[in-house]
């Protein structure tokens, strides 16, 4: 009989724990110098940041049926006025948004010498509420400018306005009180609103708060130079393609109804934009446009739904 096998128990030998810092020392050191070369390349990764927005915003339209790019390029070609600047101004005048490239092109004009004043006007609206960190939309443009070299003391600062009506009418008295004299206004505005603003501008700055009323400047309008396919910013300031022609078709739609409300000076819309209008709504672009009155069970997709779309033709003059 084979002698029996005790199991004696013994100490288990204890092997030294692996910490977290030895177990990830490589990647934290990884990370770390990853950090360094970022922050020490940010310049340069800053001024190539556009050229990714523009090749994302490039293919989204090329994700587009062609009758749809077709059909918002049309109506983004009209609402450029195409206005050849003057050399001089009295002021040029930038109008808040969502649209940061707005005050840089405003800064632009300046430092081309263009006029010896710039104001921003703008307060908070809509689209803007909580993107600029509490500030003003004119405020956030007038630190823009001023960082491209614009000196402070030809900076103007309107930031209680908040429709377009208002810029008109608090900048003015903005700049009576200072004592500028306006003969000629240089307006800078978002591409998709070149036309609306002239026609705003044409209709509502002679309209008097108190006798007598203001002679009525030269204006000339302008914009980031920059084409729809590169325009969106898909993710960024709430600048996507949709968005984009959404507030194309809204703005247009209020340059043929705003006149007959006093709003707007008359601009001519030619058939084949009308027609391409309807195109988009019919598509599912009226986001953001007027309601026709007794229209609250139409479809959002018929023409007829949205005022002054039901008219074959677009408005004729008054």
């Amino acid at each position: 009989m084979p002698p029996r096998r005790y199991y004696i128990p013994t100490s288990k030998t204890s092997y030294p724990s692996r910490t977290f810092c030895s177990l990830h020392c490589g990647q934290l050191l990884y990370l770390l110098a990853l950090v360094c070369v970022l922050f020490f390349a940010a310049p340069a990764l800053r001024s190539k940041l556009p050229s990714f927005r523009f090749v994302r915003s490039s293919r989204a339209m090329d994700a587009l049926p062609a009758s749809t790019r077709d059909a918002a390029t049309l109506i983004w070609d009209y609402h450029h006025v195409h206005h050849t600047l003057p050399a001089k101004a009295s002021v040029i005048m930038a109008l808040g948004s969502n649209d940061p490239r707005v005050a840089e092109r405003a800064a632009e004009l300046f430092l081309e010498g263009r006029a010896p004043l710039l104001l921003f006007s703008g307060g908070v609206g809509a689209l803007t509420a909580g993107l600029y960190g509490g500030l003003s939309e004119a405020a956030h443009f007038a630190k823009i400018a001023a960082a491209r070299g614009v000196p402070e003391g030809a900076i103007l600062v309107e930031g209680a306005s908040t429709n377009t009506g208002e810029n008109i009418r608090f900048s003015r008295a903005l700049l009576e009180a200072r004592g500028v004299a306006v003969d000629s206004l240089i307006l800078v505005q978002k591409p998709f609103m070149e036309r609306r603003t002239l026609a705003t501008f044409l209709a509502q700055w002679g309209a008097p708060t108190a006798p007598p009323a203001p002679a009525v400047p030269a204006f000339f309008v302008t914009s980031p130079q920059v084409g729809l396919r590169e325009y969106p910013q898909e993710g960024v300031h709430r600048l996507g393609l949709r968005d984009v022609i959404e507030v194309m078709c809204g703005d247009l739609q209020r340059i043929a109804v705003y006149p007959k409300r006093g709003f707007q000076a008359f601009q001519a819309v030619p058939v084949d934009v009308w027609v391409a209008l309807k195109q988009l709504v019919r598509e599912g672009y009226g986001g953001h446009m007027i309601r026709a009155a007794g229209a609250e069970g139409a479809s959002a997709t018929a023409p007829e739904a949205f005022e002054g779309l039901a008219d074959a033709l677009p408005p004729a003059g008054p």
